[in-house]
């Protein structure tokens, strides 16, 4: 038995601080992988981005674990076993663990956007996690970050509520998040950072 969406929204609906060594231990565990694999499957990004967006997605795995009470991936990437890549964050207790998926999104989106790489990845992999968490994290004034769970989205209904985008980039896809298979966390939060951004 997975944990109940109630106790989810609970932990989630907050902001979660995270130290900037928490999230940079965390980002360097993976980004070694992370670059060999981009090597590999032609990804056009340089070395400095692929860092600075594992490291938004680090602190944004470390937070969901720390509000959570469970532990980030630490096995070593293995292609041949998904259960080595294909989820970020488990939780113990229940009948049996909990797992999720932690996906980035930035502040000034509204909406959470991807590419097709993502679509195929979310349908190949879902089989080993419970639930897709997207969070935004911005640096804290005390240092570190502080990080917003955005959404809570079930992977089993996910493809059925992804729509094109009018916009052509390279995310060119986003979620339907007013759906209810969706829970909407940190509104209030994330608006007041906005104005604040203005």
């Amino acid at each position: 038995m997975e944990i109940p969406e109630i106790e989810l929204v609970e932990k989630l609906d907050k902001v979660i601080h995270v130290t900037s060594e928490a999230a940079n231990k965390r980002k360097d565990a993976q980004v070694y992988g992370i670059l060999e694999y981009a090597k590999k499957s032609g990804d056009k990004r340089s070395p400095e981005k692929i860092k600075k967006v594992t490291l938004d997605s680090s602190a944004c795995e470390v937070a969901v674990a720390k509000a959570l009470g469970g532990t980030c991936n630490n096995s070593e990437h293995n292609p041949a076993q998904p259960m080595t890549y294909a989820w970020d964050v488990i939780v113990p207790g229940y009948q049996e663990e909990t797992m999720f998926e932690v996906k980035w999104m930035s502040l000034e989106s509204d909406w959470y956007s991807f590419n097709d790489k993502l679509i195929y990845d979310v349908e190949a992999r879902r089989r080993y996690y419970d639930r897709i968490i997207v969070a935004t994290n911005l640096p804290a004034e005390c240092g570190g970050w502080n990080v917003y769970p955005r959404f809570i989205i079930d992977p089993i209904d996910f493809s059925r509520h992804v729509k094109r985008s009018k916009y052509d980039n390279y995310k060119p896809y986003y979620y339907n998040h007013h759906k209810p298979s969706c829970t909407i966390l940190n509104e209030q939060n994330i608006l007041q950072r906005k104005e604040l951004k203005v």
